[in-house]
Formats: structure tokens, sequence, C-alpha cells
């Protein structure tokens, strides 16, 4: 079940999602790194 849903949520962001995520990732992707960085230093 897991993997079905995984498949579909990669399904519809590839279907018609990928512009409007490009555009969130590169937002996403800055506070992700500033997370991480916080989380492996404790």
């Amino acid at each position: 079940m897991a993997r079905r849903s995984r498949s579909r949520r990669t399904r519809r962001a590839l279907i018609g999602g990928k512009r409007k995520r490009r555009r969130s990732r590169t937002r996403k992707r800055r506070k992700s790194r500033k997370k991480r960085r916080s989380r492996r230093r404790r």
C-alpha cells in the first residue's frame, strides 16, 4: 500500500505539476538544507 501511494504521487507530479513544483522546489530546497544541517549538528 505504501509503495502504491508513493508511485501515484510521483506520477501526479510528472503529469502536470512539474512546472509548479520546480518553483517551490528551489525555495523548499534552501529551507530543507538549513533544517538538515541543524539536525545533524544535534
